[in-house]
């Protein structure tokens, strides 16, 4: 595994001003780790907030997991390597939304 280069990933995730950051595995939760252990150490110049992050152990707990986050409208980025399967994130969340429009057109 390549440490500073998930050490890099999380920085960036940090510094965009995304609301909610999921991270699948345990390279990212270790670097996940080592980033707040440095940034609670130095006084951060950004202005934006800090955002959620998520880890899981795989990509199917990901997706229970930030389905209590993510509104309506939304825009979600999901990117990963196939070996994690994150196209697993996005089914689950597509079907999620599926479902809730199915629900909302019921009540019509």
């Amino acid at each position: 595994e390549n440490f500073p280069a998930h050490c890099k990933v999380v920085k960036r995730c940090y510094d965009s001003g995304f609301a909610v950051v999921g991270l699948v595995g345990d390279s990212f939760q270790t670097a996940l780790l080592s980033f707040e252990r440095q940034r609670n150490q130095n006084i951060s110049a950004s202005n934006l907030p800090s955002p959620i992050f998520v880890t899981a152990k795989d990509s199917q707990t990901l997706t229970e997991m930030l389905l209590p986050l993510i509104q309506q409208h939304d825009t979600v980025l999901v990117k990963g390597s196939r070996s994690l399967q994150m196209e697993k994130v996005v089914e689950g969340l597509r079907n999620i939304r599926e479902q809730n429009f199915s629900k909302f057109m019921d009540t019509m």
